[in-house]
């Protein structure tokens, strides 16, 4: 957990984590205080928007260089929004777990964020919110949340709406994620063959 440490100049909110002896494997991830609840109406969704584009590629790993990194070794990675925070999360053999924190800690901290990958993911969500949208199911649970938490941040979309999405620019999401994914912001997290050195 070094690695990911290291780069929050130890001034991380929180680091959670539990040693399992009899694991092989490990469980570690990042969760930002971000999601729906936090956000304004004219830019609902930016948060999972923001989920999404860290998988384009960071400062140091292409988006194809950050899914065969983990998944190469046996790994696998994902990531998830809800109202309250957003997770992103690696699991991977024991061996492994300075790459999972080094491919973790580029996500979180130094996502390229570029123009043409906002626009790619633009259309990619509003097709989920569409999506959504068709799947009584799914769109059920979304409608109960607004009625139970009617004119309160707990009942708006994770994905937004088609509006809200398609106003968000790109330098709404850089602006968002310089100011949410701080250190005081994250709660680091580890679990199976982990120990805190």
């Amino acid at each position: 957990m070094s690695y990911i440490i290291e780069k929050l100049n130890d001034s991380i909110s929180s680091v959670a984590y539990h040693t399992m002896d009899n694991m092989e494997s490990v469980t570690v991830g990042v969760l930002v205080k971000t999601g729906s609840r936090y956000e304004n109406d004219n830019k609902a969704g930016i948060s999972h928007f923001l989920e999404h584009l860290v998988f384009r590629g960071t400062k140091d790993f292409t988006a194809n260089q950050i899914v065969k990194s983990i998944e190469g070794v046996g790994g696998t990675i994902n990531a998830f929004t809800s109202q309250e925070y957003t997770c992103y999360f690696i699991k991977i053999r024991k061996e492994f777990l300075d790459l999972a924190f080094k491919v973790l800690s580029n996500m979180v901290l130094y996502p390229i964020l570029s123009l043409e990958d906002v626009n790619r993911e633009r259309k990619i969500i509003i097709e989920e919110i569409k999506m959504y949208l068709d799947i009584p199911m799914r769109n059920i649970y979304d409608l109960l949340n607004s009625i139970l938490w009617k004119n309160h941040s707990l009942g708006k979309l994770i994905s937004g709406t088609i509006d809200s999405v398609n106003s968000i620019s790109r330098d709404d999401i850089q602006h968002y994620k310089d100011i949410s994914h701080t250190s005081s912001n994250l709660v680091v997290t580890a679990c199976g063959a982990v120990s805190r050195s």
